[in-house]
């Protein structure tokens, strides 16, 4: 007669499905620990890219700060602190807006200039950094912190280090142009600081993952630390003489008013 098949005992069943449960379980650890670890190295390389892109921004402005005795407007203000209005100042990094077409039949263009004021507004505890713009001399839109101006949500802290002309060192800055009767700006009348720093370290510092922080920071040349008087074009801007020399700066004349089509991006006389 045949022989009868041998079926699996109780305890092999139970043997085998202690096996399986012990592989899946240390295969789903293995890939579990793998896509936790990939999260925390994309989260560490955002949060280096994002303090450095900060970075870049506050680097840009500050590089072109500028200070001119035809604005009254003109300022470099560090607070010295981590909350509030950290940073106001003046730059030529600010380019000039577009004026909507419709508003040429309604009214003419607001006035506006080659600098603007910059502001950099930290909020501690809720790790936002916003940076406002307003044209000068004359913003009717304001420049007060609002979502479109958000530029982080995870600043945990933003310092400077200021070097003025005589190599002294400090975290505060208070230059503010102030104007007389007439119009013009008057030494006497300036508060605080007579000028601007000639150098700024800034440092940027993001939280991260799990705790962590990252941190940017970088050593800037300001480009034209004096006060320059009416009709002086920033450093960077003014042209060589002919035939070598100091260079001659020539003159700035007045704005006209213009259509939208001519305020192309980036457009200057």
């Amino acid at each position: 007669m045949p022989q009868a098949r041998r079926g699996y005992t109780l305890v092999e069943v139970m043997v085998a499905l202690v096996l399986m449960a012990i592989i899946s379980i240390a295969t789903g650890f293995a890939m579990s620990m793998a896509l936790r670890n990939d999260a925390s190295a994309r989260a560490r390389t955002d949060a280096a890219e994002e303090a450095r892109s900060v970075l870049s921004v506050l680097v840009k402005d500050l590089r072109n700060a500028y200070a001119s005795s035809g604005n009254a407007a003109s300022c470099f203000i560090a607070s010295g602190g981590d909350e509030g209005e950290v940073l106001r100042l003046t730059t030529t990094n600010v380019r000039l807006r577009q004026v909507a077409p419709e508003s040429d039949l309604l009214q003419e263009p607001p006035p506006q200039s080659d600098v603007g004021t910059v502001t950099y507004t930290l909020n501690h505890s809720e790790q936002t950094l916003y940076r406002t713009v307003s044209a000068e001399p004359i913003d009717e839109f304001g420049a007060s912190p609002g979502p479109l101006n958000l530029l982080s949500r995870r600043v945990t802290g933003l310092t400077l280090r200021l070097v003025a002309s005589d190599g002294s060192e400090r975290s505060d800055w208070s230059y503010e142009a102030t104007t007389g009767a007439a119009g013009a700006q008057d030494a006497t009348l300036a508060q605080g600081d007579t000028e601007l720093p000639t150098l700024a370290e800034v440092t940027v510092e993001l939280a991260g993952d799990r705790g962590a922080l990252n941190t940017a920071s970088a050593m800037v040349n300001i480009i034209t630390p004096s006060p320059q008087e009416r009709g002086q074009a920033p450093a960077a801007a003014s042209p060589p003489a002919a035939g070598g020399g100091q260079g001659t700066r020539r003159p700035r004349t007045a704005r006209p008013h213009l259509p939208a089509h001519a305020l192309a991006p980036g457009w200057r006389p």
